[in-house]
């Protein structure tokens, strides 16, 4: 869940203490619209997924879903995700 009202013109993730592969991605707005980007994208520890455009204008997020996975030895700990938006400008 998304705790924001503000517009976000494109979202990306970064990943710490292990690598990811995200498989599965929905994004759903508050005005029930949902983007389903096609994503199946290995994120190395420390860096960031590519980033997903959301608009020029701006969306209002209510909800992220994804479907990840640590990779490597799970001995180690999992992996978390973060996820970051970019403001629109004009706000």
């Amino acid at each position: 869940m998304v705790s924001s009202n503000t517009l976000f013109t494109a979202i990306r993730f970064r990943v710490t203490d292990q690598d990811v592969r995200i498989s599965d991605m929905k994004i759903q707005f508050f005005n029930g619209d949902k983007l389903e980007p096609s994503i199946d994208e290995v994120v190395a520890k420390d860096q960031f997924s590519k980033t997903i455009e959301l608009g020029s204008d701006g969306r209002c997020i209510s909800r992220i879903e994804f479907k990840y996975r640590t990779t490597g030895s799970i001995l180690k700990g999992r992996a978390d995700v973060l996820v970051f938006g970019q403001k629109a400008y004009w706000q």
